[in-house]
């Protein structure tokens, strides 16, 4: 049989007693020691109320970010794959899902950047969005570590995003005056040789992050791509490529594919790539899916930028 608490010199109900330590508990913040003698009973008899108010469905508590980032994806995601982090956004209607994304990479760069840091950037609309996303950034250099790619009347030129980025933080800016991709290896080698260039390639093996955008291999999505004759595109859909990262191609497994491609790209190039200590990618959204698995497989992104139903996907592959 219950029995009921004494509060003032009244009795309440074992109900109301739960409801009113809890509210004091859980809202108000008051220690059990202040609740017990509220109620006229011990601490411990407080806390078998709030344990009863937890298992009854009296209280029921959740536990997310102020900025809805899901944890619980991103725990399972780092735990199921090779990856150090994810920041998993919450699933919008796919025409928001961009900007959302880029916010929520510049907000990384803003926690964990430092001024020793040399940031990578590679050129394209995520990278100019997340330059307008971020008010504050530490880093002693910024490097552009592709040439110029597509450029529309919705990104500015990549120096020009390079350059602000370097002015919000006042760091030394690398950029690349050249095209993304040229028509041989050979052409491209000579490219980054040149004096100019050759400063900022330099800079690529001394980058502490990286950031780029997983874009699915087809003309919507992957500036690299826009830039390619037919029969260079017939030669490379031959690998059946599901993903491109700054100019690195890979195949739904993680595995890469066609290296004379990406050599012929003024470009970071692969090896180098994968010796960056934090390469953050970003993509999602439904085209995205394969893309970002196969960026996960890959072992090239240490930290995965992405939105809930895509970390789903991945999970379900893995």
């Amino acid at each position: 049989m219950s029995t009921p608490e004494k509060r003032g010199g009244m009795s309440l109900g074992r109900a109301d007693a739960i409801v009113y330590a809890a509210r004091r508990f859980y809202l108000d913040g008051v220690a059990r020691a202040v609740i017990s003698e509220e109620l006229g009973i011990s601490r411990f008899r407080v806390g078998g109320l709030l344990a009863e108010a937890r298992e009854r469905g009296y209280v029921s508590i959740a536990l997310m970010r102020p900025d809805g980032l899901d944890i619980d994806r991103a725990r399972a995601l780092t735990s199921s794959t090779a990856l150090d982090r994810a920041i998993v956004c919450p699933q919008l209607v796919e025409g928001d899902l961009s900007t959302v994304l880029a916010e929520a990479a510049g907000g990384y760069l803003t926690e964990n950047l430092g001024p020793t840091d040399i940031l990578g950037m590679s050129s394209g609309r995520t990278t100019h969005m997340i330059a307008r996303a971020t008010q504050r950034l530490a880093c002693s250099a910024i490097v552009q570590t592709t040439g110029v790619v597509r450029v529309d009347a919705l990104t500015e030129s990549p120096v020009e995003t390079i350059r602000r980025l370097a002015q919000l933080s006042g760091a030394a800016s690398y950029p690349v005056y050249a095209p993304g991709i040229l028509a041989t290896a050979s052409l491209a080698e000579q490219v980054m040789a040149e004096p100019g260039i050759a400063r900022t390639v330099e800079m690529f093996s001394r980058i502490t992050t990286m950031v780029m955008s997983i874009a699915t291999w087809d003309a919507k999505h992957s500036a690299f791509y826009d830039m390619c004759d037919e029969p260079t595109l017939s030669r490379l859909n031959d690998d059946r490529p599901a993903a491109e990262l700054i100019g690195t191609l890979l195949a739904e497994d993680g595995a890469v594919v066609a290296p004379q491609f990406t050599q012929r790209c003024v470009a970071m190039q692969t090896d180098v790539l994968r010796a960056v200590p934090d390469v953050v990618g970003i993509g999602g959204g439904q085209h995205q899916h394969r893309a970002v698995l196969a960026a996960v497989r890959s072992g090239l992104v240490n930290t995965l930028v992405t939105d809930a139903a895509t970390a789903d996907f991945v999970l379900a592959q893995i």
